[in-house]
């Protein structure tokens, strides 16, 4: 306080019957006739029910504020703050030059559901929805109610396709193979998703906003139950996949497909404990074309089959090479698609590929996504049964993306489990993922099935990872993919002197 002016102080205390109570004391200054403060008055004022009534004024406007940026049903963020956080994300990313992805959905069929089951019904079941979707997607990704049954979702810092892609797959299947259950109802639901990317669909929040919904409408209009980009995205993304397509033809013929290879470790024995073999396109002007852009492709038109043959006949072969040299005490892994297993005549192109390399088959290993169970579960038993019983060993891959159920793993023949490398990004700062990681470890081990964890890159993981149980490892931590000479070096170091911890290569 400054000699000679007013001031003032909150004190708390306790009447004698225990309650509490705040009073405001004031000292104001008294000056003598030369102008001096020699003393000061001080007025005391209750000021309990002034502070009380400040107070809930505060919580009023903190539930108004509340109320107009969230759905009262849901408990979700409302369009409003959609649009404030849309905002704020392409800021964001005009300023550090990122991408973003807008995401808008809506249920399948919610109108047949009200006029079977009556609006209370209707309500309980988006409450449901909601839940399901607030504990399964990370936070940085906001989630919101538009309003009937329509969701949006802004996808910050998001690698537009591989990332907006793999949300949308997982909006299904967190609808589609996981049921809810209403008033007694087993539900399965449906969604049509619409996509957009900044910054080629828009720019600003509205033209975002109205991509998506556009594409959003054409799901709908194809049927439901899948997802779209916006469609001038598609189209240019059609006339890159037509171009693209042709030169993935010449590819096959001019053999321009390589395989890389990527070590599996066994941390706590410190050895190595298998390689995974990974499909690349060594194009002619492009250089190593990302196994993201052309697998998708492949998949779509069908060259999957002569490409996925054309990398088990590659890593056989070199994989013989490596065991003639006494270097492959273990398996090398080949991805498979759906379409390999179902269409493909996988079991003959198997036998015929270790037939002409010499490989033994106790030296390869199948991975198989969940989708290809899901597809056709008869024709894929069949094949997997096969090729179990010619010595080839068998791993799902992506375990954990919905796709299919606890009774697959023991209808089917598999041999381990690869744990989906979203899981494992998250471990460390999304508990619930955490919780599904250590889970997924324990039924392997319950099952007596192998399990692998892939996308390992710090050691924070790593030690998360064994904490949980996990004994097979495999990331940038201890080696990124790389070419068969490469690996051959790696190898005989690795015999050499039989350690792959810590990892210098």
């Amino acid at each position: 306080m400054k000699d000679g002016l007013p001031h003032s102080v909150e004190k708390e205390g306790k009447r004698e019957d225990g309650s509490s109570f705040i009073v405001n004391v004031q000292a104001i200054p008294v000056f003598d006739k030369d102008g001096k403060s020699r003393k000061f008055i001080e007025v005391a004022e209750d000021i309990t029910q002034k502070r009380a009534i400040e107070k809930e004024l505060k919580l009023n406007q903190d539930r108004i504020n509340y109320l107009a940026h969230h759905d009262p049903l849901t408990g979700l963020p409302n369009r409003t703050l959609l649009y404030d956080r849309l905002k704020l994300a392409i800021d964001r990313a005009q300023r550090y030059k990122e991408q973003l992805s807008v995401i808008i959905f809506e249920l399948d069929g919610i109108k047949k559901i009200n006029d079977a089951l009556g609006f209370d019904a209707r309500n309980q079941l988006l409450k449901n929805v909601s839940t399901r979707f607030k504990a399964n997607i990370r936070k940085t990704d906001s989630l919101c109610f538009l309003g009937r049954d329509v969701f949006g979702m802004v996808l910050d810092k998001a690698d537009s396709f591989q990332r907006s892609s793999f949300i949308a797959r997982k909006i299904l299947s967190l609808l589609k193979f996981r049921p809810f259950f209403i008033f007694g109802h087993e539900l399965h639901l449906t969604a049509s998703i619409g996509i957009s990317h900044y910054p080629e669909d828009g720019q600003d929040v509205e033209s975002l906003l109205r991509a998506a919904e556009s594409a959003r409408g054409q799901a709908r209009e194809n049927g439901g139950d899948g997802y779209q980009y916006y469609q001038a995205e598609m189209e240019k993304r059609s006339r890159y996949f037509l171009r693209l397509q042709g030169e993935l033809h010449r590819a096959l013929e001019k053999d321009q497909l390589t395989v890389y290879y990527q070590a599996q470790v066994a941390p706590a024995e410190n050895k190595l404990s298998g390689i995974e073999a990974l499909a690349r396109w060594r194009h002619p002007e492009r250089g190593l074309v990302s196994p993201a852009e052309f697998i998708p492709l492949a998949e779509e038109t069908g060259l999957i089959v002569p490409l996925g043959r054309r990398v088990m006949e590659i890593t056989c072969k070199q994989a013989k090479q490596w065991k003639d040299a006494g270097l492959l005490p273990f398996r090398v892994a080949v991805n498979v698609s759906p379409l390999q297993v179902t269409k493909g005549n996988l079991e003959q192109t198997v036998r015929e590929v270790l037939k002409e390399t010499g490989l033994p088959p106790q030296h390869l290993e199948i991975e198989i996504t969940e989708a290809a169970l899901a597809k056709n579960p008869e024709k894929t038993l069949q094949v997997l049964t096969n090729l179990k019983n010619m010595g080839v060993a068998l791993a799902l891959d992506d375990f954990g993306t919905g796709y299919s159920s606890l009774g697959y793993l023991q209808k089917f023949p598999i041999d381990r489990i690869k744990i989906a490398r979203e899981f494992i990004s998250s471990i460390l700062h999304n508990d619930r993922d955490a919780a599904i990681v250590e889970s997924i470890i324990a039924l392997g081990k319950k099952l007596g099935m192998g399990v692998i964890a892939e996308g390992i890159e710090t050691k924070e993981s790593l030690d998360c990872l064994l904490a949980f149980g996990c004994t097979k490892i495999q990331g940038y931590y201890f080696a990124k993919p790389m070419d068969g000479k490469t690996l051959t070096a790696y190898l005989k170091d690795w015999c050499g002197r039989r350690t792959v911890y810590p990892l210098k290569i």
